[in-house]
């Protein structure tokens, strides 16, 4: 439908259960094999829409060492809450992931080319 925004929100205790149950079982496995796949390196800016708990962030994180920036972005506040519990050191914002300029409204540097 254009011109809606989904307002869906899980609630904390339902975002906990997807953590402890979903993300180990189905996509905790494939995290590493994404980051690996997009080329995630050192320096670099990763920006994880519909982030969830953020353990594609979070992975993503681990593979720069420090040395580069991640945004997890999600709409469901419960999501976001548990991600940042699990790791403060990432920045974690609730914005939808419609519009035009993804990069400049995350605070992500211009692409370079």
């Amino acid at each position: 439908m254009a011109g809606t925004t989904e307002t869906f929100q899980l609630s904390l205790a339902a975002a906990e259960v997807y953590e402890s149950r979903f993300v180990p079982a189905i996509f905790g496995e494939w995290a590493p094999h994404l980051v690996q796949a997009a080329g995630v390196a050192p320096g670099q800016a990763v920006l994880d829409v519909a982030c969830g708990t953020g353990m594609v962030a979070r992975e993503a994180a681990d593979r720069m060492g420090g040395r580069g920036s991640v945004v997890g972005l999600d709409l469901n506040q419960g999501m976001l809450t548990v991600a940042g519990r699990l790791r403060p050191d990432i920045e974690w914002r609730r914005r939808p992931a419609t519009s035009r300029s993804s990069r400049s409204w995350c605070g992500m540097p211009a692409r370079r080319r």
